[in-house]
């Protein structure tokens, strides 16, 4: 169990814009080494660097998301057209959710002060019931 901490970006305690960015630099790191790729090696230090928040994610926060869609709710949303990787941000910019796929999501609940798991068929968490922007990194547009 992961817990909630704001401002937080790793397994000690995360809060909902680190757990979209930590998950992409995990990766991308992880690929660099196993691939040999120096640039996706950059891609990871880079979003170390650069902290950054929902509401700037989901503006495309230095051209590294995609908005693909909006959605009066992520219960609402159509997830045929979402990706595991891809995540959501409530249009007031102040909470950001992971796509796990099968309609499971991941975020940092401050309400429950953990990383939880949630299956946005069957959900009372009021994240779900807002309206949202479904984004994309860019990094990982390639995979439609």
């Amino acid at each position: 169990m992961v817990p909630y901490a704001w401002g937080g970006e790793n397994r000690r305690g995360i809060d909902c814009s680190g757990l979209p960015r930590n998950t992409l630099r995990g990766a991308a790191f992880k690929q660099a080494i196993t691939h040999l790729n120096g640039n996706l090696a950059i891609v990871a230090v880079d979003h170390w660097w650069h902290d950054s928040s929902a509401d700037a994610l989901g503006g495309g926060y230095r051209n590294n998301t995609l908005q693909l869609f909006e959605a009066d709710s992520i219960i609402s949303a159509d997830h045929s057209t979402i990706l595991p990787g891809d995540f959501a941000i409530t249009a007031n910019g102040v909470h950001a959710i992971c796509y796990l796929g099968d309609h499971h999501w991941i975020h940092a609940s401050p309400a429950a002060g953990k990383v939880i798991e949630v299956d946005a068929r069957n959900t009372d968490d009021r994240w779900f019931k807002v309206p949202v922007k479904i984004i994309r990194w860019r990094l990982l547009e390639s995979r439609t």
